[in-house]
């Protein structure tokens, strides 16, 4: 006869993150350490240290990324085509900082994006059609940044 699942109570009782995604990476091992409970040897130990302390590394990263971002006032395209002010300026860093920055994906956009954008800008101010088409694609993108902050 199988012992009962222990049930967890207490500040033990949130599973983490590890823990949620070792149920996607060995379904059998989650379903054996509730049944089982879970062997912890001194390495096993050791490395739930280590994967604790990088998510709270993540954790304070991704933060301070979105502290960051809140006093950061670059928009260099949108700043190009609109003026430093402009609503659809203000509308895109809104949208930078509540919903890429966020994420690891998202910062990685937006570094990304700060690397790349000072390039264009001087095509933007050379090239009057150019940015004529860079505002309408912009305007579109502020568009559905704005609904996207409603929803």
């Amino acid at each position: 006869m199988k012992p009962p699942a222990k049930r967890l109570s207490g500040p033990d009782s949130r599973p983490t993150v590890s823990r949620v995604a070792s149920i996607f990476f060995c379904e059998r091992k989650a379903v054996f350490d509730s049944v089982f409970g879970e062997i912890k040897t001194p390495e096993t130990l050791r490395q739930a240290e280590l994967g604790e302390a990088e998510h709270a590394r993540f954790e304070r990263e991704g933060a301070a990324a979105i502290e960051r971002a809140s006093r950061d006032e670059r928009c260099f395209i949108a700043t190009a085509v609109f003026g430093a002010g402009a609503p659809e300026t203000r509308s895109l860093r809104d949208f930078r900082d509540r919903a890429l920055m966020p994420s690891p994906a998202g910062r990685l956009f937006v570094r990304t994006y700060y690397a790349l954008s000072p390039l264009i800008v001087p095509a933007l101010r050379k090239h009057a059609g150019l940015a004529a088409a860079v505002r309408v694609i912009l305007r579109a993108a502020v568009r559905l940044a704005d609904e996207a902050g409603r929803g």
